[in-house]
């Protein structure tokens, strides 16, 4: 995915969040509440956001590269 920096300067709901990683809102909002979040966020007032090129990044890590099989003997 080609991203240019205003895009992953935008900021997203944490709905928008959730749907991007394929997680629930709920799971978001408990990292965040028990201050596990391996997402950075923005509090504005009681509103938070996420950075959209920071969830972006978090989901490429999160990637685990399929094993070769053993060989069969």
């Amino acid at each position: 995915m080609n991203t240019t920096n205003r895009d992953r300067d935008a900021l997203l709901t944490r709905k928008q969040a959730s749907e991007l990683l394929g997680l629930s809102v709920h799971t978001l909002a408990s990292w965040t509440s028990h201050r596990t979040d391996p997402l950075p966020v923005y509090k504005f007032g009681r509103a938070i956001r996420y950075r959209a090129g920071d969830v972006i990044d978090f989901r490429n890590r999160c990637r685990v590269e399929a094993t070769k099989p053993a060989a069969v003997k």
